[in-house]
């Protein structure tokens, strides 16, 4: 059971991660191309703190750590990532 959780947070996440740049960045600089190297910035920032947040959660020791095969994400994650690109 952990492994499928482990799997499909795995691929969640990677999806939300490289699935928001294109989304949420492409919009924001389409309404305002000369703040674009600012907004980029800001949105670069604010994925690197969650990524950072999701790392800690899944690390933490009798939190998720429990339930989640850490291995079976960072698979998923790392095939994800290569699927995506």
């Amino acid at each position: 059971m952990s492994v499928a959780i482990g799997v499909a947070l795995g691929v969640v996440i990677v999806v939300l991660f490289l699935g928001s740049t294109p989304l949420l960045l492409g919009r924001m600089i389409g309404a305002s191309t000369a703040a674009s190297p600012l907004t980029a910035l800001v949105f670069f920032a604010v994925k690197a703190l969650a990524a950072l947040a999701v790392l800690v959660l899944l690390l933490d020791v009798g939190g998720l750590s429990d339930h989640v095969n850490l291995t079976a994400f960072g698979l998923a994650a790392v095939a994800t990532s290569f699927l995506w690109t």
